[in-house]
């Protein structure tokens, strides 16, 4: 496993991002990380998604709830770093119809173990 395993550089300082402040709950799951988001079009119901949300703080740190536990990150502007996995999951903000949505790249065993698939939670500000 560790002869395929991909691992993404963590090293980055951490740069504060004021916008991405505060609570986000899951609003969907897009299979296809490049697939344009459209927010009147759900692709999942969120209840059966494994990421339920997360909360990103003031101190660089950012924790992940889902279905079975939480499990603290840490954060700089425009990115999520996995420093036990070895991954960087870009995000960005968007606003549609007056309502913020946090695009979030998941980077699961299907990225790290071989074959760099990226998917893209959607996640709404909370």
């Amino acid at each position: 496993a560790s002869d395929i395993r991909i691992c993404d550089s963590t090293d980055y300082p951490y740069i504060p991002d004021e916008s991405v402040l505060g609570s986000w709950i899951v609003f969907d799951f897009y299979s296809d990380a490049a697939a344009k988001f459209d927010p009147s079009v759900r692709r999942r119901d969120p209840e059966q998604l494994h990421l339920r949300g997360c909360e990103f703080l003031k101190d660089g740190s950012c924790t992940y709830t889902t279905r079975q536990n939480s499990s603290r990150l840490e954060y700089t502007k425009g990115m999520v770093l996995n420093r036990s996995v070895g991954t960087a999951s870009k995000y960005e903000i968007v606003k549609v119809g007056g309502r913020e949505y946090l695009l979030l790249e998941w980077k699961s065993g299907d990225y790290t173990y071989g074959n760099r698939m990226i998917r893209r939670y959607v996640l709404a500000r909370g």
